[in-house]
């Protein structure tokens, strides 16, 4: 039988500080089942979102207002300031809590999940670093801690919060 609506609402429990790259987060992710299902798998990731942003200026003519001064048109104008962003999402640390589990409905149920994170700096961080003093772009890399649990025969759960990474300087 398929489930419908949420069978399994989900939640994340850790310490809100800054975590450094090698640092153990300890997550308490508390599950609670609206009826008894059972779970293929749970897993708790550490994705980075790297944000790479370009500012510059582009001047913008006013063709209306244009106007021939000897052999040549001028148009009037103005400059715009312009930004192009790019994103890139990846899994950067991940831990599994759970394999094939039956949770019975109604019952509150916590898991302790020690979530390590990896030494490995985020793909550009080091062109991130070497932008530093360029005003023009820049990279910006944020953190968000996200459970899932792939239930069978129903809807997946899954919660995201946002977590403080601090990267070596």
């Amino acid at each position: 039988m398929i489930q419908r609506g949420n069978p399994l609402e989900l939640s994340v429990e850790f310490e809100t500080r800054t975590y450094n790259l090698g640092d153990t987060i300890d997550v308490f992710v508390v599950l609670q089942p609206s009826a008894n299902i059972s779970v293929r798998s749970g897993r708790l990731d550490l994705v980075c979102e790297e944000r790479y942003i370009q500012r510059g200026e582009s001047f913008v003519p006013d063709f209306l207002g244009a106007y021939r001064d000897g052999n040549k048109v001028v148009h009037s104008g103005q400059t715009s300031h312009v930004a192009q962003e790019r994103k890139e999402t990846f899994v950067h640390s991940s831990v599994r809590f759970m394999e094939e589990t039956r949770l019975t409905g109604g019952a509150t149920e916590s898991r302790r999940v020690r979530l390590v994170v990896s030494n490995t700096t985020p793909p550009h961080f080091e062109e991130a670093q070497a932008l530093e003093r360029d005003a023009s772009s820049s990279w910006g890399f944020s953190w968000t801690l996200v459970a899932t649990v792939d239930v069978a025969r129903g809807r997946d759960a899954n919660v995201e919060r946002e977590v403080k990474i601090r990267l070596p300087k």
